[in-house]
């Protein structure tokens, strides 16, 4: 469950449920900055044991799409374990999720949410870990921390 507070109000605002997945809690949530309303969205990630990036427009308490992540990945079959998810500072309808073995960018619709590209690596000129601890968007890049 997702609880959303109005901290001027000092009252509960609106409650966020997903019956669709497996796991029974949320490990981090973001809003997407934007100055239009009908666009207010917000986006969670569901823990273990089948990770979601769930995307909802949070005033309706819909949920606008979800994208279920692969328990492992890669030839060696590493373990897939998002941790943070954020959308682009002036568009919000890019999004980025990082975590162990994860660093996937998605586009965001009013009914899906779609991969756009994951290879930070073959862009990058040394190999660096997979396991990506936390990031930080800034104005024309992204800071992205490891293990």
């Amino acid at each position: 469950m997702c609880i959303i507070y109005d901290l001027a109000l000092g009252k509960r605002r609106k409650v966020l449920t997903s019956t669709d997945c497996e796991s029974d809690s949320f490990t981090a949530v973001s809003f997407a900055k934007s100055t239009e309303k009908l666009t207010q969205y917000l986006v969670t990630l569901t823990g273990a044991p089948d990770y979601r990036v769930i995307v909802w427009i949070w005033e309706k308490q819909r949920c606008v799409a979800q994208y279920k992540f692969e328990s492992f990945t890669g030839s060696s079959m590493e373990k897939v374990i998002p941790s943070q998810a954020s959308f682009h500072p002036t568009d919000p309808t890019t999004l980025l999720v990082t975590g162990k073995n994860v660093y996937k960018f998605f586009k965001v619709t009013e009914t899906a949410v779609r991969i756009m590209h994951n290879d930070l690596i073959k862009k990058s000129k040394c190999a660096a870990s997979t396991h990506y601890t936390c990031h930080l968007w800034m104005e024309k890049r992204i800071i992205i921390c490891t293990v």
